[in-house]
């Protein structure tokens, strides 16, 4: 058992053992349920719904940790876990990625589909 002490400011920080038993990552979500007797409920925050609607980080996250791809989306730049994101009113995409940062996502992706098919 783990004792924490709260902050002024409200703010409880878990240490590095109990977010790995919780198989969280910085960046990542918990939840938090309320427990009648006064206790609380910490669980790994997991995305619900159709998998075409999850972010590209969640998708990643969730190919990562089932073991369908190795860690090295790590190395993902920023604009390419995002890229979705970024478009005007008409959903066009407003951007631009520099030479170096997409050598690198096509770097990464190649290693994600390599691992994503383990019968070549």
């Amino acid at each position: 058992m783990s004792t924490l002490t709260v902050t002024a400011k409200g703010q409880v920080t878990l240490r590095k053992d109990v977010l790995e038993h919780l198989g969280v990552h910085p960046g990542e979500k918990i939840t938090v349920n309320k427990l009648p007797d006064g206790r609380i409920e910490v669980i790994a925050a997991r995305p619900t719904g159709k998998i075409a609607d999850w972010s590209f980080g969640e998708r990643i996250a969730v190919a990562e940790k089932s073991g369908l791809i190795r860690g090295g989306c790590a190395r993902l730049p920023e604009i390419a876990r995002r890229y979705r994101e970024i478009t005007d009113a008409a959903g066009n995409p407003q951007l631009t990625i520099t030479e170096k940062d997409a050598r690198r996502t096509m770097q990464v992706l190649h290693v994600v589909m390599r691992d994503l098919d383990p019968g070549r």
